[in-house]
């Protein structure tokens, strides 16, 4: 039996040629999974892989968010398919890194060009003042307002963080 006929599941793989050393050409199998790596293209195989140890790195009291994020890119082209004929818990199911809001910001940045975290500070940043103001008129959250208060008056200057800080802790 030629190397090119092999058992039914290599003939299914695709052959490559060689040129061996003597001057004879050679048929080669190569796994579909090599082929992809080399290409850098994903196959089911290493999609299968990469969603089971995305959901192996979730069970983890303390998962790495960069083993996620790396597979979630790895398995993005996948995943786009998946969520369109899915339901959200499904999702979830099969993806549970998407329950964190840092996959989330990196998976929004990576689909619309856009950091939200950096948009969020901003958004706080000029509402924090107002919060801060509606919080005293109504005089809610008092012991927040106080330790603000004083964390601004032991600071030689006043930082934005130290507003944006106070006024999402103020948000009902």
């Amino acid at each position: 039996m030629s190397p090119a006929e092999g058992n039914s599941s290599q003939a299914q793989q695709p052959a490559k040629k060689a040129m061996m050393s003597d001057g004879k050409e050679a048929v080669i199998q190569v796994h579909t999974s090599a082929t992809s790596a080399i290409k850098g293209i994903e196959d089911s195989y290493s999609i299968q892989m990469h969603v089971a140890r995305m959901k192996e790195e979730c069970k983890k009291a303390h998962p790495n968010i960069d083993i996620q994020k790396e597979k979630m890119k790895r398995t993005f082209a996948e995943r786009v398919g998946f969520i369109q004929s899915h339901s959200t818990s499904d999702i979830l199911q099969e993806f549970p890194a998407l329950q964190h809001i840092s996959i989330i910001f990196t998976e929004i940045e990576h689909i619309f060009k856009v950091d939200v975290d950096k948009r969020l500070l901003e958004g706080f940043g000029k509402a924090a003042d107002k919060i801060i103001a509606e919080a005293k008129r109504w005089r809610l959250g008092k012991e927040i307002l106080l330790q603000y208060q004083t964390a601004l008056s032991q600071e030689c200057e006043v930082f934005k963080g130290h507003t944006v800080c106070a006024a999402i802790l103020l948000l009902p």
